[in-house]
């Protein structure tokens, strides 16, 4: 209890020095409050879950609705495919039981994690508010979306590849493997993710060019900047989930119980066949990681496109 007191501190300290006028502090507040408790309502969040995904929500709308759109629109399409993968399960004859909620590590890493990179893009915005297009403030939105398209990347191509449409090849060995072993990969699932990445870059497009706040040149067409964020979103979410797959087949246990003839993720003794990984990682540790290493790799790809071969 102490900690969610804590984080609706936090959250009312946030809102009184992010918006100035009273209507825009009970906007900033209300959506990302109705979100989390419908969240917490409908089981898909713990309750300190929810209290940390109104603090992330608070932080993404305080910094610009193109931020709070962008992982809005992830969240609302995972969802729908969770719903659709597990109505399909049950129609197939699969577990009747739902997903488990969502815990405050995940928030954390794709909650948090793009609103603290959206932050910071307002902090550099705000120390040089005659020039809010510099080269700083574009690398931090690369940041920004090409680590939730990578979030949206992997997630899809993770929910689709429960269903077996295909039998996944490991990407290290490229040897087939069973469905839910760690680093596989599938055709679809190589789709899935290029699409999930490049709808976040439409959303992130749609809502910053209808945006009154114009933070890109004038002179930039909008098709222009139509092409960058879908490219920039799907080259995004197929590069996060290599890394996911990649560190996943490393760094993640996969092994198969004789007994069950089930994939399990942790060694249960001498009897379980080892197929790759090693103990070290669990699927939100590798998403973090993976997330950011994304986002690194496009922020200094972005450095150097815009330091020398400016738009």
């Amino acid at each position: 209890m102490g900690t969610s007191i804590d984080l609706v501190a936090a959250a009312a300290a946030i809102i009184s020095v992010s918006s100035s006028a009273p209507s825009q502090a009970v906007f900033v507040c209300l959506l990302p409050a109705l979100i989390s408790f419908h969240g917490f309502k409908t089981r898909k969040f713990t309750f300190a879950a929810a209290m940390l995904s109104f603090v992330s929500g608070v932080l993404l709308l305080s910094s610009g609705f193109q931020y709070f759109c962008s992982v809005l629109t992830f969240y609302v399409l995972k969802s729908a495919l969770i719903l659709y993968i597990w109505r399909r399960k049950l129609y197939l004859g699969g577990s009747t039981h739902p997903y488990p909620p969502v815990d405050v590590c995940r928030i954390i890493v794709k909650g948090l994690g793009p609103a603290l990179i959206s932050t910071c893009k307002v902090l550099l915005t705000r120390g040089h508010s005659a020039n809010p297009i510099c080269i700083s403030c574009r690398i931090a939105d690369v940041a920004f979306l090409s680590y939730v398209a990578c979030c949206a990347g992997h997630g899809f191509s993770t929910e689709l590849a429960s269903v077996r449409f295909a039998k996944p090849r490991l990407i290290t060995t490229w040897r087939s493997v069973l469905p839910g072993v760690s680093g596989g990969v599938t055709p679809l699932g190589t789709i899935a993710s290029a699409l999930g990445g490049g709808i976040i870059g439409i959303a992130f497009c749609a809502v910053l060019t209808l945006s009154a706040v114009r933070e890109w040149p004038l002179t930039e067409a909008a098709s222009n900047c139509f092409k960058f964020h879908l490219i920039l979103g799907m080259l995004a979410g197929l590069l996060g989930s290599c890394f996911s797959s990649l560190l996943g087949a490393l760094l993640m246990y996969s092994g198969v119980d004789p007994v069950t003839n089930k994939v399990v993720n942790h060694p249960n003794g001498a009897s379980t066949e080892h197929i790759t990984g090693i103990d070290l990682l669990n699927s939100t540790q590798m998403s973090f990681f993976a997330c950011s290493l994304t986002s690194a790799s496009f922020a200094v790809v972005a450095w150097f496109k815009f330091a020398y071969f400016p738009i």
